[in-house]
């Protein structure tokens, strides 16, 4: 099959595109300022990633002097619901980071990822857990990318959870596919 999913990372040697694969791996190809045309494939890649990587999302990482960012994924494919973490390197390289796969729920089909942050700059992941109709939240650590997960996660959802968006009062918005809803 096809790539899953397709994502540019933050701007300068990060700005990337990352491509998640049925097949267990992430690709990367530069792309480099001059409008946007992929060129080479990154340094190791494809990356192993699980079983089968779906959506991601990205996170910079704020507690260290230098620029430093994460790429999350889920993996569909993975009975224990994991979501894998990777440090993205400066020639846009992925390294696992400590502890990925962050398991969520057995058998949950994780499938949406939602990075943001609150007033005080702490950043979370959330991920919908399509077949348990629940949601995931986890805390991401600022030094290394690590995730924690939030007190009293998984989160009861719909049926069906999937696209998760963010509103403008640190609120949480899902579409419940499986029963044709919106929930806040």
């Amino acid at each position: 099959g096809g790539p899953n999913s397709i994502m540019i990372g933050p701007a300068g040697p990060y700005g990337n595109l990352y491509a998640s694969e049925p097949n267990g791996t992430i690709v990367g190809y530069s792309t480099p300022g001059d409008g946007g045309t992929l060129t080479a494939p990154l340094p190791g890649s494809p990356y192993a990633a699980g079983l089968a990587p779906t959506q991601m999302a990205f996170a910079l990482l704020t507690s260290s002097s230098s620029l430093a960012v994460s790429l999350y994924a889920s993996d569909s494919g993975d009975p224990n619901g994991g979501i894998l973490a990777f440090a993205i390197a400066s020639d846009g390289s992925l390294s696992p980071i400590a502890g990925s796969p962050f398991a969520t729920t057995p058998n949950a089909g994780p499938s949406y990822l939602l990075n943001t942050a609150n007033s005080t700059g702490n950043q979370f992941l959330f991920v919908s857990l399509s077949n348990a109709s629940q949601i995931a939240g986890f805390s991401i650590d600022n030094a290394s990318g690590a995730l924690t997960p939030i007190p009293g996660s998984p989160f009861t959802a719909g049926k069906g959870p999937g696209t998760l968006i963010n509103g403008p009062a640190n609120q949480l918005f899902v579409i419940n596919t499986g029963d044709h809803t919106v929930e806040a």
